[in-house]
């Protein structure tokens, strides 16, 4: 089994709902942590708390599901988040 497929079977609804709304960001725009996190709050009515979006984030990186860049956004360096 490849890691996408052990994820969708196992991962918990906030990983799956995480995972899900950097795919969609990344249809639109740069996924920075930012609007990761606007995107979450406004998908589930609360703002995620800054340390567990970053637990979570690195998770799905550590388990291949994500990979994390640093892209210069108006000037500013930011890390993006690509599925």
């Amino acid at each position: 089994m490849n890691n996408q497929k052990i994820f969708e079977n196992f991962a918990p609804p906030s990983e799956k709902l995480l995972l899900q709304t950097i795919k969609k960001a990344n249809e639109k725009t740069k996924a920075t942590t930012k609007k990761i996190a606007h995107a979450l709050e406004q998908a589930t009515g609360k703002s995620p708390e800054s340390d567990e979006l970053i637990h979570m984030l690195n998770h799905l990186q550590e388990n291949g599901l994500v990979e994390i860049d640093i892209a210069n956004l108006g000037d500013n360096p930011q890390f993006v988040w690509k599925p």
